[in-house]
């Protein structure tokens, strides 16, 4: 099984380590969808890189990630929380929490967000929880109880989240065991969860989780079947559901060849409905009963990177960013391709999208990082914040 988690930070080590203009010769054209339009007005923008964003109302939103402020005299980059909102006509820079306990355990990043409410949000760094009110973020006396980067969250209810996590490294002496968490908090306390694997397994990773209610969510990512060669790690696709009391392992049907096949993200409207994308050209959609296969876009994996997202706002209706510059819709029968808006001055691989969330059919934000450069040399490692918006027929980008 190849690395299956914390795909966000991974996706920002990618792109840093791009050369100026190195993403130009890669630049595949992405068809739009029919009557669609491509709006991309430079827009000002926030020295940081953006991993997540939760929209629990229409005019409400909230995107998560890290703020970087350059050192004078060449002194590097000072990193710190950022959390941006929404009010339906602007983005705005909030206070993060500012602790001993997060300088001390060097948490720079919040990598997921989940809202249910315009006045209850949890956030995640790499060990840390902060958590949204309605007035302020605090950070959380209970920490999580492992803790591993690029964890993800989901909350089905005020009181009801999961956060679920992993990391499996493959070294030339072949794959080293799987690290795996996955919590629940129950309004009190974070409690560590138990997965039914079968006997034969080797590793696992989560890398994403969807709750649509406390007693429903699906976690996805990969599992190790013991099938595990130097270098080569065969990737199983893994879903596990909660139905408000144990966990159950699902097995999913397996792309062609049995490579690419981890899933990376999720989301679930409803208890019968969730769809899960990964490394293969496929997404697999659960109604209920089974798991399904449906095709992607042709050029959607070609064009791919690390960050993928997808959401769901209804049973029929779903969006999905594949990391780079291309954007899926389905609308109930078929995934149709879209084209995001292209950063002024920028090829594709100098930015990336790696968070999704949609409060209506009509209506998605995108959130992810631009690498404009010092100076503005396209490429370079000075990261902005990236936030696109989808409103019924065309993608825009918004000032961050």
């Amino acid at each position: 099984m190849k690395i299956a988690a914390a795909v966000l930070s991974a996706v920002a080590a990618l792109l840093m380590s791009i050369a100026p203009g190195a993403g130009r010769a890669t630049n595949a054209r992405i068809p739009r969808a029919p009557g669609a339009r491509v709006s991309a007005a430079a827009p000002s923008a926030t020295s940081g890189s953006l991993d997540a964003v939760s929209c629990p109302a229409p005019g409400t939103c909230f995107a998560v990630g890290s703020e970087s402020t350059e050192l004078p005299n060449g002194g590097g980059m000072m990193l710190g929380l950022l959390i941006e909102r929404w009010n339906g006509r602007a983005w705005t820079v909030q206070q993060a929490p500012d602790s001993p306990a997060l300088a001390n355990s060097g948490d720079t990043e919040l990598t997921s967000v989940s809202c249910t409410s315009t006045k209850a949000c949890i956030a995640l760094s790499t060990s840390r929880v902060v958590r949204w009110n309605g007035s302020s973020w605090e950070l959380q006396n209970h920490a999580l109880r492992h803790g591993l980067p690029g964890e993800a969250v989901s909350c089905g209810s005020a009181t009801m989240c999961v956060a679920a996590g992993g990391y499996q490294a493959c070294l030339s002496g072949g794959c080293q065991p799987a690290v795996v968490d996955l919590e629940r908090w129950n309004g009190r306390r974070w409690l560590a969860q138990s997965i039914p694997f079968p006997r034969s397994w080797s590793g696992a990773s989560l890398s994403a989780v969807s709750c649509s209610s406390a007693r429903a969510c699906t976690a996805v990512g990969s599992w190790d079947p013991g099938s595990c060669a130097p270098e080569v790690c065969v990737d199983v696709p893994l879903v596990v559901r909660w139905n408000g009391s144990t966990w159950s392992w699902q097995k999913p049907p397996q792309h062609a060849a049995g490579l690419g096949s981890e899933l990376l993200t999720v989301s679930c409207p409803s208890a019968t409905a969730c769809v899960a994308i990964g490394g293969g050209n496929a997404a697999e959609r659960w109604n209920g009963t089974s798991w399904t296969i449906q095709p992607l876009p042709r050029k959607w994996f070609a064009t791919s990177g690390a960050g993928m997202a997808v959401d769901c706002p209804t049973d029929r209706v779903c969006t999905a960013i594949n990391g780079l510059s291309g954007a899926s819709r389905w609308a109930g029968s078929r995934w149709s391709s879209e084209r995001v808006a292209n950063p002024p001055g920028l090829a594709i691989g100098d930015y990336v999208l790696s968070g999704i969330a949609c409060p209506s059919v009509a209506d998605c934000f995108a959130v992810g990082t631009a690498y404009y450069g010092l100076n503005g040399n396209p490429g370079s490692n000075s990261p902005s914040t990236l936030i696109e918006h989808w409103h019924a027929s065309h993608w825009s980008i918004q000032p961050s």
